[in-house]
């Protein structure tokens, strides 16, 4: 996601998602701030839910022009209303409003970047306020408004007195009753929809109605990037397991520096929830930097995207089981005492240790390892846990490591989710004993997955001493989702082979290089064969080591 605050003109609204497309940088939505005072985002101001008119002249041909561009639009608010808002009267007169709110920071003209003018907080503790709002947000809805950036949840003071309780009885659950108004909306209005919901406050149970939520205004600096890993860390243990954080910081206390964006950046494709996004956003876009940042941040996205399909059945293991995508070790690991209090490395899912450099300046980086073997995914190298090692790390490397036995589905690179179904899936082996991998999948869109409109993928790997067998299964499940005539593409990181054969079809041919057409196998030159086998659903390949 790329964020964005205060735009000059409209044709700079309308040439941020041309650029994105341009420089071909991975990226499924735009993100449009409120109108502070004479700073102008999507809407008239903090309170308002119509569009700021001379920056949006034309709000569905602006909104229209970016979706066609394969972008979905999200709208940032806050919980208040103000006075000036055409729905202001009735919402008072309806006892929807508190007498608390935000307070006047200056008499007279609106100053620039303020956004406090004495709008009142709604009551979301009332279940009618919530109807209502969310009824004020149907032509929103209508012109192709996919999500919702709900800012400044923190509520009331505890002196106030709302529909069910005093602001202190209320203060930790006061945004959630908004997520679930929200949520509620979304459900009777496009029911087919999922519900995406950006929030810097919730409580527990936020989850439940699409909720994700990042770390709010934070600085850009070294420090705090190391204190992010933690923080999402332990929000997954909570049970909320979308969250992210402002990709380079948010407020400016010290100078800004490519090194520190492109190494949150890195963090930034580690993270359940990727968004850009700063106080001087134009500084947080990934060609701000010049040419080495632009390009380190294009690898990264790019590898976001190729990891999708293993990456959204972490989301299918987060909604079954709770599990978070991104996990500490102590998850996987509660024997080993060396990583109860390691938080500054994790896991994403199972098979992917993800370590974030941290300090300025660094070109190399340890790294914790618990027990079995696990492969640097850059090198190829193989090092053994538990113990420590210490990884070269120059600023385009995120130190990045395999676990031996690990079965990793990859797509293509695209440009945005809708750009081609997933037609061709490479599987990443690193063999190691019995190992597999289920994958998920369902039409990526929809509410359908709710009634069984999904299916699963197994895949398997079995490393002897002299072959390698690798079965592929049928999907099980609803077949519809699966793209016809899918093909696949197995990496195997095994040092050599002497011939590869597939059960029912005998011994494939040894080519000189890739092939996009016949099956057939080669060595990549990097510690990987590669095998690409007959175009069937299901099959079993065997490799003679």
């Amino acid at each position: 996601l790329q964020s964005t605050r205060h735009f000059e003109d409209t044709e700079e609204l309308r040439r941020l998602p041309r650029t994105i497309r341009e420089k071909r940088i991975p990226c499924d939505g735009v993100i449009y701030l409120s109108t502070y005072g004479e700073a102008r985002g999507w809407n008239r101001g903090v309170g308002h839910l119509g569009f700021q008119p001379a920056l949006w002249p034309d709000p569905p041909a602006l909104i229209e022009e970016a979706r066609r561009q394969h972008f979905e639009i999200i709208t940032h608010e806050y919980p208040v209303l103000h006075e000036d808002s055409p729905l202001f009267a009735e919402a008072e007169a309806s006892g929807y409003l508190l007498d608390d709110g935000y307070g006047r920071s200056s008499e007279g003209p609106r100053r620039a970047a303020n956004y406090r003018e004495g709008q009142r907080y709604l009551d979301f503790s009332n279940p009618a306020v919530g109807a209502w709002w969310w009824s004020a947000h149907r032509e929103l809805a209508t012109l192709g408004v996919a999500g919702w950036w709900l800012d400044g949840g923190e509520g009331p003071p505890a002196t106030a007195k709302l529909h069910a309780g005093d602001g202190t009885l209320l203060h930790n659950i006061y945004d959630r009753f908004r997520h679930e108004a929200f949520a509620r909306g979304e459900a009777a209005d496009r029911p087919d929809q999922r519900v995406f919901l950006l929030c810097r406050s919730g409580a527990a149970g936020m989850q439940r109605f699409g909720a994700t939520c990042w770390s709010g205004d934070i600085n850009n600096d070294f420090a705090t990037l190391d204190a992010q890993i933690p923080l999402g860390l332990n929000t997954g243990l909570s049970g909320v397991p979308y969250w992210g954080t402002d990709v380079g910081g948010f407020f400016h206390p010290v100078p800004e520096t490519g090194e520190l964006y492109a190494r949150w950046f890195q963090l930034g494709a580690f993270s359940p929830i990727f968004r850009s996004h700063g106080w001087v956003w134009r500084e947080h876009v990934p060609w701000a930097h010049g040419a080495q940042v632009e390009k380190i941040c294009r690898d990264y996205a790019e590898l976001r995207y190729r990891l999708l399909p293993y990456t959204y059945t972490l989301a299918w293991q987060a909604h079954t089981l709770g599990l978070p995508l991104m996990r500490p070790l102590v998850l996987n690991y509660p024997d080993d005492p060396r990583v109860w209090q390691l938080g500054h490395e994790f896991l994403w899912g199972d098979d992917l240790l993800v370590a974030p450099v941290t300090r300025e300046g660094a070109t190399a980086w340890p790294v914790y390892l618990p027990a079995g073997g696990w492969y640097d995914f850059w090198s190829g190298t193989r090092h053994e846990g538990p113990g420590g090692v210490t990884l070269e790390a120059p600023l385009e490397r995120l130190p990045l490591l395999v676990r031996a036995g690990s079965i990793l589905p990859l797509g293509p690179v695209v440009q945005h989710t809708r750009e081609r179904p997933l037609d061709e899936i490479t599987l990443l082996i690193y063999p190691d004993g019995a190992s597999s991998f289920e994958l998920y999948e369902d039409d990526g869109r929809s509410n359908a997955y709710r009634e069984g409109r999904h299916a699963l993928t197994r895949f398997e790997c079995v490393a002897r001493p002299k072959d390698v067998t690798v079965r592929i299964g049928e999907p099980v499940g609803d077949r519809s989702v699966v793209p016809a005539g899918r093909r696949y593409l197995i990496r195997l990181r095994i040092d050599g082979a002497r011939a590869v054969t597939v059960e029912g079809h005998g011994p494939l041919p040894k080519l000189n290089g890739p092939s996009q057409d016949g099956a057939g196998w080669w060595e990549d030159g990097r510690g990987f064969i590669v095998v690409r086998p007959p175009a069937q659903t299901a099959v079993i390949v065997n490799v003679s080591t």
